[in-house]
């Protein structure tokens, strides 16, 4: 897994993190390296992790327009906090918002409470929860290095248990997607194959990401990333962008963190376009109709493109409408 952060206000920094088992942070100023071992879980430990059923969240638990911070129980016991804000009118569906590496922040809130003004029941859980409750970091140095060692000690597994927990929990409000930044971005896309129940999911410049060129999600996901980005190379999200059809893939002339209007990389018209694609792909998969997986998605080009003769479909035979 790989996933890059800010080494201070102006964003400039990268972490690597390979296989959960090797940590590199390089500095801009000093480009120094850290290296330390991630304990994590198996894949088989986290299926036992969110095993069991979580609890629910109903509307009956919730007033419209009001953000507040709740608990939920994970299938091991480990109870953690999230930030959830609920729309005063009608609800669109939720929208689970994931964190960076330095915890639910008021920045990480702000988003909730503008996909709460949008519709969404927004739900930020707080990952780090794991390891030491209620936990904010700023941007600078000190905390790029204690997000990181945060995020090693939670481990991957533990973060995806949390997550299923969170999407599990609000599934009786409507369809749930997930929208993450940065680390976050990168377990979105993971959760994408990994966590039941969801519509589909957002990522934002989640740097590892790119590396995948090969495996489908099992969700419609859209990406945002920054040509300008100096850790996710142009030339390496071009490779990624050819090979991945299944995606729909953004890259606007930013850098990165350029949605985040806390950090001076922050671009305010690249930041614009991407919300606006989010909220429109947001809205026609939870409000929308159902989506329907095509029977024989990507067989054709898996054939070496030469079609097999068919029946003729019926006309209830999936095709989702366009975006």
């Amino acid at each position: 897994m790989v996933f890059c952060v800010g080494s201070g206000p102006s964003g400039r920094g990268l972490a690597t993190l390979d296989d959960h088992n090797n940590l590199e942070v390089l500095e801009s100023s000093k480009r120094r390296q850290v290296l330390s071992t991630i304990p994590t879980t198996t894949g088989i430990e986290h299926a036992k992790l969110a095993a069991k059923p979580s609890q629910a969240w109903h509307s009956a638990d919730r007033t419209p327009g009001e953000s507040t911070m709740i608990e939920m129980t994970a299938a091991d016991g480990h109870v953690f906090s999230a930030y959830r804000a609920v729309p005063a009118g009608n609800v669109k569906g939720v929208v689970v918002v994931l964190q960076e590496i330095f915890g639910v922040t008021g920045q990480i809130r702000k988003v909730a409470d503008t996909f709460a003004k949008e519709g969404f029941i927004a739900v930020a859980p707080r990952l780090f929860d794991r390891v030491q409750k209620g936990i904010e970091l700023g941007y600078d140095e000190a905390s790029v290095i204690q997000g990181l060692d945060l995020v090693k000690q939670v481990g991957f597994d533990h973060a995806m248990a949390d997550i299923e927990t969170t999407v599990r929990s609000m599934s009786s409000e409507g369809r749930v997607g997930i929208v993450g930044y940065d680390w976050g971005a990168y377990l979105a896309y993971s959760a994408a194959n990994h966590v039941p129940g969801l519509s589909t999911v957002v990522g934002y410049y989640g740097c590892g990401i790119v590396n995948d060129l090969s495996q489908r999600r099992k969700v419609p996901t859209l990406l945002h990333f920054g040509a300008n980005d100096p850790y996710i190379p142009r030339s390496q999200l071009v490779i990624f962008r050819a090979s991945r059809p299944d995606l729909r893939i953004y890259e606007y002339p930013a850098g990165h963190h350029f949605a985040c209007d806390d950090r001076d990389t922050y671009d305010a018209a690249s930041a614009e376009k991407a919300w606006t694609m989010t909220l429109t792909h947001l809205t026609h998969r939870l409000e929308g109709p159902p989506a329907v997986t095509l029977k024989n998605q990507g067989a054709y080009s898996s054939s070496g493109g030469k079609e097999k003769k068919k029946k003729a479909a019926a006309v209830s035979d999936d095709m989702e409408p366009p975006m």
